[in-house]
């Protein structure tokens, strides 16, 4: 019976056996590197800001961010997601924070894994939470939202399904 509850919790999404949560080892590799994040509408970005009501604006056009670290956003102590900043001239973004981890259990990278992260945007350096909806508690505007986020491609623009021979 307690194989069966596991079995059932797992393929609910509740949790992956024998799966690590977050990012994997691979996007060690991407530690300094621009990436591209591709805003998703998802069920709607909201705009967080402390002064009036939640609003729900669409999606920012993408960006390029530079993953700057990983952070844990785990009370079990995974490292479950990253922090960046956006370097996109000329984009209303440019300058700004984001923190993501990715929507889904199980583990995933930039390049041929890809998820929808929750993401988080904002003026200010996000702070080291256990959850990535409290990393940005200052300044405005803060957007929240899904992107999907991956390694840029040699002419700079965000990789899908590109396999070189």
């Amino acid at each position: 019976l307690t194989w069966i509850i596991l079995l059932i919790a797992g393929s609910l999404g509740g949790f992956k056996i024998g799966r690590i949560e977050g990012l994997d080892k691979d996007v060690e590799n991407s530690l300094g590197e621009l990436l591209h994040a591709e805003p998703w509408y998802g069920y709607g970005w909201t705009r967080l800001d402390h002064a009036g009501p939640r609003t729900s604006p669409e999606p920012p056009d993408p960006f390029e961010l530079r993953f700057i670290r990983f952070t844990i956003f785990s009370s079990r102590g995974r490292r479950r997601g990253g922090i960046g900043k956006i370097e996109h001239p000329g984009h209303e973004l440019d300058g700004f924070w984001a923190a993501f981890v990715p929507r889904y259990a199980g583990s995933f990278n930039f390049t041929d894994h890809l998820v929808p992260c929750n993401t988080v945007i904002g003026p200010e350096e996000p702070a080291e939470t256990e959850e990535v909806w409290e990393a940005m508690q200052h300044g405005e505007p803060r957007l929240a939202g899904w992107c999907e986020i991956r390694v840029l491609s040699r002419e700079g623009k965000g990789m899908v399904d590109t396999v070189e021979p």
